[in-house]
């Protein structure tokens, strides 16, 4: 569904309603290769990736394995790409490696270059 807040024209260009569901466009999806890794595995060979998910699911894990996950996110990102967070993740351990950037009231973590493979 599309966020609260996005102006009807932007929706209207990027989403198309389907019953009771929104859609994004097929000009969107198109050229995106959407697909679910799991993080708990090495890094997989279709590294490197622009763009990674990690929301509501580090609050179920303990310290060492936060850290291993977010060393393999680091090493399978793009230097120019981005981790995206649920907002509970937000925590010192993610700040090692990544940089945080505010977009809107959202924050986007990428690669410091020190961290880029």
């Amino acid at each position: 569904m599309p966020r609260p807040g996005l102006t009807p024209e932007l929706r209207q260009r990027y989403f198309h309603q389907e019953r009771d569901r929104w859609r994004l466009s097929e000009q969107v999806r198109k050229p995106v290769e959407f697909r679910p890794l799991n993080l708990m595995d090495d890094v997989p060979r279709e590294a490197p990736v622009d763009l990674v998910f990690l929301r509501n699911v580090m609050i179920y894990w303990d310290a060492p394995t936060r850290r291993a996950v977010l060393a393999r996110v680091r090493r399978m990102l793009h230097a120019d790409g981005y981790l995206v967070l649920g907002a509970a993740e937000a925590s010192p351990l993610v700040e090692d490696g990544f940089t945080r950037h505010l977009i809107g009231q959202t924050s986007w973590y990428r690669p410091t270059p020190a961290a880029t493979p």
